[in-house]
């Protein structure tokens, strides 16, 4: 059967090779419509060009979106109740949960039948690969004549537009960019000092201190219910927000994954790019933090739990987590727990200072949105997504929502609940969808939310001056770069990530060290750094 569906799915990639040779000349370019007035109205066939609604009959367009499964389902969000009453356009989501979207995204990209628009997910890797071959539409003269909104975004933030220009000059998506001054620094790691008062312990400041915390909670009953269900640390496996690659930097250098063919790269010095996955200091990392799941204090589930299982942990009845690493404590024991959790800055786990990975694209656009070849309605699709660049309706999608406010800036509607900022922005917002909210719509359009000041806060205090290895995402890629990529990325991942998982939870990463160099070099590996190092050169540096 596996046999089968690959050869399916060879041949679906060969068909649409085929189909988009040499098409991406003027085959999917946009030709403008006729416009009529009807009843003193501009239309172009059953569309106003301008004013609400957007369609004058109905009309349902088809989305494949990426969502969280926190998240409410898009149709049964209240602001897309909104825009479907304000426009007459009818959304037909076909959502993808986040831990599937890859593997669904790719294999309704090599089909050959695509949703009217991707909704969140779309990456410069899929615009660079897939344009060409006249999948995705330039959307140029589109956003000249129908978006209004997006052309003020351009011209007052003239990087955005530049963020969404393919290597090609044209324009073939649109991005997402919400600024958040804490970004720069996504995982943070806090600890129980409400357990540690108890048990007369400190914050610790060493991996060994962190090792003799851990194992305190694992033994010493610090919740008092008289259970051993304590779980002194907790994250998930390949996260870059909930993992532990970042606890790597206490023996030198920092990991970082979850971000696909980034993975396991990071720049030093400003401008060098190093593949982590292969030095001295990943191999010492490996080898100390195996001591930490062998003895029970790092979660056995962090390799398999999804992110409703993860955050389950935060909120049982009795409190049985002692430390994780998140982009918010509240995020993940709630606003009334949140106030027994404080920061831990970087550990030191060797002789050398430890290190902190700082996110690139903590504050970048990130692509989100593109319309394919097979749409009928281009010109209703962008009017509708144009709505999403209005200032209040980006906060509303980014963030969640607002209460206006006669005399000043909205603020957030969180502030008349008991949830947490996050948990109530996951209900509510679509958050992986093409926005913009820079950062003087702070105390213009909305207040600032409270755990945004705070997480820049103790960015600030305790992890900004050790945020010395950055992080690469969201690099413009060639068509060369991009198959490469789309070639070996995959398989170097998989076998260092599968080692990483085999060797934390079983040992064995010193025996084993020397084969598993050779089998990084039968992947090309040298390769691999030598096409990421020009294309971050090429973005960033020359």
């Amino acid at each position: 059967m596996k046999k089968n569906l690959c050869i399916l799915l060879a041949v679906a990639l060969m068909l649409t090779s085929t189909v988009g040779c040499g098409s991406n000349s003027k085959a999917n370019e946009y030709t403008p419509k006729e416009i009529t007035v009807v009843d003193g109205k501009e239309m172009v066939d059953n569309m106003y060009v301008e004013g609400y609604p957007i369609v004058k009959d109905k009309v349902t367009i088809n989305l494949m979106g990426i969502y969280e499964t926190r998240q409410t389902y898009f149709e049964d969000m209240e602001l897309f109740k909104e825009i479907e009453e304000r426009t007459n356009v009818d959304i037909n989501w076909e959502l993808i949960p986040q831990t599937d979207w890859d593997q669904k995204k790719n294999l309704k990209l090599a089909s050959g039948t695509y949703p009217d628009a991707f909704y969140g997910g779309i990456t410069d890797h899929d615009i660079t690969k897939y344009a060409p071959q006249g999948i995705f539409i330039p959307l140029d003269d589109l956003i000249d004549k129908y978006a209004p909104n997006i052309k003020k975004i351009f011209e007052k933030y003239p990087a955005y537009e530049k963020s969404c220009r393919s290597t090609d000059g044209k324009i073939y998506s649109l991005s997402r960019i919400y600024v958040d001054p804490g970004a720069y620094n996504p995982d943070q790691l806090f600890i129980n000092k409400k357990w540690l008062d108890k048990l007369g312990l400190e914050v610790p400041t060493t991996m060994d201190e962190f090792y003799n915390v851990l194992m305190a909670f694992k033994t010493k009953d610090p919740n008092g219910n008289n259970k051993a269900d304590e779980i002194p640390f907790t994250g998930r496996f390949n996260h870059f927000i909930q993992g532990y690659h970042s606890l790597f930097g206490a023996y030198g250098r920092p990991d970082f994954t979850g971000k696909g063919m980034y993975s396991h790269f990071i720049v030093e010095d400003g401008n060098k790019v190093v593949f982590t996955a292969d030095k001295e200091e990943y191999r010492t990392a490996i080898r100390e933090l195996h001591k930490f799941f062998k003895d029970g204090l790092f979660d056995q589930e962090i390799f398999t739990q999804d992110v409703k299982q993860y955050f389950a942990k935060g909120k049982t009845e009795d409190v049985t987590v002692g430390s994780f690493m998140l982009w918010n404590r509240g995020n993940m024991v709630g606003p009334e727990r949140a106030k027994d959790y404080v920061p831990v800055p970087p550990l030191k786990g060797s002789d050398a200072d430890p290190v902190w990975i700082k996110e690139m694209s903590g504050n970048s656009p990130v692509t989100e949105f593109a319309i394919t070849s097979q749409c009928k309605y281009p010109e209703i699709i962008i009017r509708w997504i144009d709505q999403f660049f209005d200032e209040e309706l980006s906060v509303r999608a980014a963030w969640g929502p607002i209460v206006k406010s006669e005399n000043g800036p909205a603020t957030f509607a969180v502030r008349n609940t008991d949830q947490s900022f996050d948990d109530y922005r996951f209900k509510n917002a679509p958050i992986f969808g093409p926005c913009v909210v820079y950062e003087d719509y702070y105390g213009r359009v909305v207040e600032m939310p409270d755990s945004m000041v705070e997480k820049y806060e103790i960015m600030k205090e305790h992890y900004e001056k050790y945020m010395t290895a950055t992080s690469i995402t969201g690099l413009k890629l060639t068509p060369e770069e991009t198959e490469w990529f789309t070639a070996n990325a995959v398989d170097i991942n998989n076998y260092v990530n599968d080692h990483q998982a085999r060797w934390l939870l079983e040992g064995g990463v010193d025996e084993e060290w020397d084969k598993y160099i050779e089998g990084l070099k039968a992947l090309n590996i040298d390769k691999h750094i030598e096409m990421m190092t020009e294309a971050y050169n090429r973005n960033y540096v020359s």
